[in-house]
């Protein structure tokens, strides 16, 4: 990494820290009263974690060393699959050559 990628990098990192600031804190530190139904600050929060819990997966990102207070739960948010509907299933079994199917989740 040269460094112009560093300055890239650290105008990038400014830009999320001040926009996550002015654009979504205010919403976070509601979100946290009302369903927490506590009144603290996310400030307060992230000083006194004691886990942090990282949605990401060494296959996808890289193998990296982490603290031992630091987990990855990558794929956490994925849901159990449902079976496919049966038209769409007995056109895949009868196929004579074999059949790509692509879904976008829907």
């Amino acid at each position: 990494m040269n460094f112009y990628d560093r300055i890239k990098n650290t105008i990038s990192n400014a830009e999320q820290v001040i926009g996550y600031n002015f654009l979504c804190r205010k919403r976070d530190e509601e979100i946290i009263k009302k369903k927490l139904k506590i009144d603290v600050s996310l400030d307060q929060l992230v000083k006194n974690a004691s886990l942090l819990m990282v949605n990401t997966h060494f296959t996808m990102f890289g193998s990296r060393a982490y603290v031992p207070a630091i987990v990855e739960v990558g794929g956490i948010h994925i849901q159990p699959i449902k079976p496919l509907p049966t038209d769409i299933q007995t056109f895949i079994d009868e196929a004579e050559h074999g059949v790509v199917y692509f879904c976008m989740g829907s």
